[in-house]
Formats: C-alpha cells, structure tokens, sequence
C-alpha cells in the first residue's frame, strides 16, 4: 500500500518507520526517491537516532531549516 501525505501527524505515528517512509523530491526535471532510513544526511541520521519526529528529519531533506548541533529531547524542551 502507498500513501502520499504532507501531514505530519501520520509520518510520526509510532506505526509509521523510517524504512518505510519514501521521501521523493525533484532533481534535474526528474522525480527521484530514497527511503529516510537510507539518507546519508547527517542531520536526517541525528533526527532518527535521537528519536525525534520524523517529519523533521523530512524537513530537513527537502531543504527546509534545520539547525545543525546536538540532538537530544532535552535541548529542544
């Protein structure tokens, strides 16, 4: 099953992994996907490991602002 969704709060669902999650972006008039568990995006790879919603780390792979820095959930309290 696909579903195509901008709303965060189904990408954060605890049901919803990382590895299931294909995020897509253009790229050179060209459609292009990687799943958010592949992305080699250090921030991406902090948001994940820290456990923080993974909307974020779609954020930051689609080019939005995301401070790089220490991720842990008591510096974003």
């Amino acid at each position: 099953m696909a579903i195509s969704t901008h709303t965060t709060e189904l990408v954060d669902s605890e049901l919803v992994l990382p590895s299931q999650i294909l995020v897509l972006h253009p790229e050179n008039g060209e459609m292009t996907g990687k799943l958010l568990l592949q992305s080699n995006d250090p921030r991406v790879r902090a948001v994940i490991s820290a456990g923080l919603p993974k909307s974020e780390a779609i954020d930051a792979v689609v080019g939005r602002t995301i401070p790089l820095g220490c991720w842990s959930r008591d510096r974003l309290a």
